[in-house]
């Protein structure tokens, strides 16, 4: 199962890439793979233009062998604009009856993996595909599929969704998505709410539900269970509950990774990334600044004291 990011400049993509693939170590239905589309373009285009050369400089310079402060958002800028100057429908809407485009899209990086076959390894070029994309979805839908094809959207994500947590709304999509192109079992959404992997979800809050909860419902199992055995099922429902994951104390664990490694932390990052307020509330709440705000407050109470000449005594 391929996952294909496609202008993506604002999602942290390196924590979302490692929560998908560590999806592999824990079940074995589904072989998860990720592929960068502008991997492809970056071999052969450049854009034109003061402000995408200055993004692709700021992106690239080093100073004394450091990257510049900036530079981890200007790189996700840069390969976006790159991708919306092959494909200009990213900057607009993606129609999901079709979604014809989006096919193209993906045609031409399955003709770039064939090509480059041999000196990569063997890539296979033709494998079912969920793309990852900010760009919108008409309708103001989140997600579609069609075929072996499937696309999940965080276009608006801050304005308009609101589950615990941008990367576990992909994970949730991203196994959704995978039973219904690579099983192509006869899944058809529901309404109303049930907090089931299949819902349709008419009022994207209770996406929230889902996330939380991991369920399928028994209709849903039934046609699973035409596909899966029972205990490739139990695997399914296993990788839904989330408790893979592990917590943010347990070294080596999905969570603390994640939070280690590439700044993300599942119990408290809301957004595509780690924005300047969850910096600043990590900071307030972690224990060494915690020490030295009691520390100061100790201090400036000490200070009070001698001033207005107050002592205290212990009583013995």
């Amino acid at each position: 199962m391929r996952v294909l990011f496609v202008n993506c400049p604002n999602l942290n993509v390196d924590a979302c890439t490692y929560l998908l693939l560590a999806q592999n170590r824990v079940q074995d239905i589904f072989e998860f793979e990720v592929c960068h589309h502008w991997v492809s373009l970056s071999q052969k285009s450049r854009i034109k233009g003061k402000p995408s050369r200055l993004l692709e400089i700021w992106a690239d310079a080093r100073v004394f062998g450091m990257k510049l402060w900036g530079a981890n958002k200007a790189e996700p800028l840069y390969w976006a604009r790159l991708e919306r100057s092959e494909f200009p429908f990213l900057d607009g809407e993606i129609g999901i009856d079709e979604m014809k485009p989006l096919r193209g899209l993906i045609r031409k990086h399955e003709e770039w993996l064939q090509s480059n076959r041999p000196g990569y390894g063997g890539a296979e070029p033709s494998l079912p595909t969920i793309v990852i994309t900010e760009t919108i979805l008409h309708g103001q839908y989140i997600s579609n599929t069609v075929g072996s094809m499937a696309v999940v959207t965080l276009a608006n994500w801050q304005k308009q969704f609101s589950p615990p947590s941008a990367l576990e709304f992909i994970l949730l999509s991203t196994q959704r998505l995978a039973a219904r192109v690579a099983l192509e079992a006869e899944f058809g959404s529901h309404y109303a709410t049930r907090a089931c992997l299949w819902d349709f979800t008419a009022n994207v809050a209770d996406v929230k539900s889902g996330i939380l909860i991991g369920y399928i419902c028994a209709d849903c199992r039934n046609a699973l269970l035409d596909r899966l055995s029972s205990s490739e099922l139990e695997q399914f429902e296993r990788l839904m509950s989330r408790s893979w994951l592990g917590t943010l104390d347990e070294p080596g664990s999905v969570a603390s990774n994640l939070k280690r490694v590439f700044d993300y932390d599942l119990s408290t990052t809301r957004g595509l990334k780690l924005s300047a307020i969850d910096r600043c509330l990590d900071l307030l709440w972690s224990a060494e600044s915690a020490k030295f705000v009691l520390a100061l407050v100790g201090a400036l109470l000490v200070w009070w004291l001698a001033k207005h000449n107050i002592k205290i005594e212990l009583a013995k």
